[in-house]
């Protein structure tokens, strides 16, 4: 929401005004001292009239976040157990191919959450997906998510572990869900490859995919303090599938982070972990973008104001 308050006239500059009006009519210095002590008496305000937006204040949501000071971004996706440096151009572009490399022996989600507890931290995010396009969660959906596995027989379920986790250790749970880069379905920047029909009728279908698996996100795992989607979430004015009304519809008090009509905070702006002291979470456009988005959206706001 844009604010801007109301200009405020100098007392002076008002008196002058004034000033120049009496005498225009003649009127003398006494009378001009009683006029503006009869205004100041009757509380006028001094200011030009104007409309403007009323202040926003923050949620309960923003309000916890904020509070929280430490969030911890639980990431994992396929790359974790190849044996291989990760290599992020790559990875966007390059199927897994087999996705049953994804076999931990000692996995014991209670012990991830029960660290970040012991850490003090207050918010944990876990990445039900990545670039990879894997879900680490039961869908109905997509078939390349967790069913497939011959992990736990196909029954396992990092995001029910996640979320049991943290409710067993007081921590706020949020979920980060990757849409703009998916290797498995060819999905490049929100985008599917090809031209014409062809091109049209696959993102058509991605963009379902995509709404159906927030919407199973949304509703069989429980409130949700924080949706983070990778890179930003385009709406179906770019192209892409609509899961901000996905997510008013069905978690209203949650944090939403973000796309072009909707950030309910703002990214710090490093991924090193650190970020510039002081650091404060406020920004006077409706959102600010991620990454490249940003850059584009952001500074031509700037330098045009």
């Amino acid at each position: 929401m844009n604010y801007k308050p109301p200009e405020i006239v100098s007392l002076n500059k008002f008196a002058d005004n004034v000033a120049f009006t009496f005498r225009a009519f003649g009127l003398n210095i006494m009378k001009l001292f009683l006029f503006v002590l009869i205004v100041l008496m009757q509380g006028i305000p001094l200011v030009k009239a104007q409309t403007f937006e009323e202040i926003p204040i923050p949620t309960q949501a923003q309000l916890d976040w904020q509070n929280a000071e430490l969030a911890a971004l639980v990431c994992i996706d396929l790359h974790a157990f190849d044996g291989k440096v990760y290599n992020q151009k790559e990875a966007r572009i390059t199927p897994v191919k087999d996705y049953n490399i994804f076999n931990p022996q000692k996995y014991d989600m209670d012990q991830w959450i029960k660290s970040l507890k012991d850490g003090g931290f207050k918010i944990a995010i876990l990445t039900v997906s990545h670039e990879t396009g894997f879900f680490f969660y039961q869908s109905n959906v997509t078939p390349y998510c967790m069913k497939a596995l011959k992990w736990q027989d196909g029954k396992g379920d990092l995001l029910r572990d996640f979320k049991n986790s943290c409710e067993k250790y007081d921590i706020l749970p949020g979920v980060y869900i990757g849409t703009r880069w998916n290797a498995f379905y060819g999905i490049h920047d929100f985008k599917v490859n090809g031209a014409g029909k062809f091109a049209a009728n696959r993102q058509a279908y991605y963009n379902r995919m995509i709404e159906e698996i927030v919407k199973e996100i949304f509703t069989n795992y429980g409130d949700w303090a924080i949706v983070w989607f990778d890179g930003g979430a385009h709406g179906p004015e770019q192209g892409g599938p609509d899961v901000l009304s996905i997510f008013e519809k069905y978690q209203p008090n949650c944090l939403f982070f973000h796309n072009l009509q909707r950030a309910d905070m703002r990214w710090g702006g490093s991924e090193t972990g650190t970020v510039p002291y002081p650091c404060w979470g406020t920004f006077p456009y409706p959102s600010t973008g991620a990454g490249e988005s940003a850059k584009k959206r952001l500074l031509p706001i700037i330098f045009s104001s």
